[in-house]
């Protein structure tokens, strides 16, 4: 997911990922901020997340490492 939207920049798709980002918890939360993590170029593109309370840290840290 993170290297697809990088790859092709859309901002429909780039919406729809950072409101499932947001939703994510516990496993599947640590999952995929592990990929945040190997793919920095594709989760710098979903800062807005760093500001959103409700998601889970895991992402929250992935992202802000990537900036």
């Amino acid at each position: 997911m993170c290297d697809w939207d990088g790859r092709w920049d859309r901002w429909d798709p780039r919406n729809s990922i950072r409101n499932w980002l947001s939703s994510l918890t516990g496993h599947a939360a640590a999952t995929v901020a592990s990929a945040l993590r190997a793919q920095p170029h594709g989760a710098r593109r979903y800062h807005e997340v760093l500001d959103d309370r409700s998601a889970d840290t895991a992402i929250r840290s992935a992202i802000h490492t990537a900036q």
